[in-house]
């Protein structure tokens, strides 16, 4: 059903092959003199808000009026709506991981948080979880599930830990 507030409303079928909505929609594509030569050929009265794609410069395109009400010509300007790739940047300098491989496999970039290198000394350290009632949470783990590094044992029942150890981003 299209949506009442929409004079076009595009749907993407399921595509069962290749198991996603896989299809997409295509704008007319102008390149910069094609848009000026269309506004000059409406005497400036384009649609506001009219997309194109501009196939030379990779960048859509759009008409939009600056004054909501225009009286004379031109009534507004092509706009580019400029897109760039964001590269996602990982981990920042200085974020603390924890580790499960050897010292040996720590990858290029890291360093053990041992104190040495600039790192923290995190040696024997493990973050756990708290009650909700505790004033201080470095003093009081919820019972019954916090490993006692001290006696070097768990003492929660059949729970399972793991030695880990904590890198740092360099």
């Amino acid at each position: 059903t299209p949506d009442p507030t929409a004079v076009l409303d595009v749907a993407n079928p399921f595509d069962p092959i290749m198991g996603v909505r896989s299809k997409g929609m295509l704008v007319p594509y102008m390149n910069q003199l094609q848009r000026d030569q269309m506004e000059a050929s409406y005497n400036d009265t384009v649609a506001n808000g009219l997309l194109s794609y501009d196939p030379e410069d990779g960048n859509f395109w759009y008409y939009r009026y600056d004054d909501p009400i225009p009286t004379t010509a031109p009534f507004g300007e092509w706009s580019s709506l400029t897109t760039s790739v964001q590269t996602p940047t990982g981990t920042p300098t200085g974020g603390i991981i924890m580790w499960a491989g050897t010292i040996a496999s720590i990858p290029a970039g890291w360093a053990l948080c041992n104190g040495a290198t600039g790192t923290p000394d995190l040696t024997d350290k493990f973050i756990i979880s708290v009650a909700s009632s505790a004033e201080n949470p470095g003093t009081a783990p919820v019972p019954g599930f916090f490993v006692d590094v001290e006696a070097g044992g768990v003492t929660a029942p059949d729970r399972r830990f793991f030695k880990l150890a904590y890198i740092m981003k360099l």
